[in-house]
């Protein structure tokens, strides 16, 4: 699954895609919150919970990318 989201992000399509839910998750904004201690701590909780799949998602990718870099070195042939 790493190695096809690693090819899926290197197409436009799912650049755009992967990009836009990076958007939505990591790079979101922290919410705007009330004055009560409680609103600020689910507020928080949440934009935890949020970035935190962008960042599985991210790092899925470069470990696509490093699995893929290994699978060819052991599959070239020395000259």
């Amino acid at each position: 699954m790493k190695i096809m989201l690693f090819h899926f992000y290197g197409t436009g399509e799912g650049r755009s895609i992967i990009e836009w839910m990076a958007d939505l998750t990591v790079r979101a904004p922290f919410p705007h919150v009330g004055s009560m201690k409680e609103s600020a701590a689910l507020a928080a909780a949440k934009h935890e919970a949020r970035t935190a799949v962008g960042y599985a998602l991210l790092r899925a990718i470069a470990e696509g990318e490093q699995l893929w870099t290994q699978r060819r070195s052991h599959h070239e042939k020395p000259a």
